[in-house]
């Protein structure tokens, strides 16, 4: 993953969940839209599942410094 975020949404058998219940920029939008959450992890986190099957973000990161464009090339570096 890279950049400062990650969106996460459930897929169901092969469907997107959808809500009416988004906003853009504080502001209401009423039109259907994929349901995602936002979860903030700096640039470049790898996220992973433990053994308990939890999804888990960091300490663990890329390599490479800020924006996506940069991180792809050392993608499958994990530094401590």
């Amino acid at each position: 993953m890279g950049g400062t975020s990650f969106d996460i949404g459930l897929v169901e058998n092969g469907v997107s969940q959808v809500t009416t219940e988004g906003n853009f920029q504080g502001l209401p939008v009423k039109l259907p839209i994929i349901d995602l959450h936002i979860i903030g992890a700096g640039g470049g986190s790898i996220a992973w599942i433990d053994a308990g099957g939890a999804l888990n973000v960091g300490p663990k990161v890329g390599g490479r410094g800020a924006g996506p464009g940069l991180l792809w090339p050392r993608a499958e570096r994990q530094l401590p």
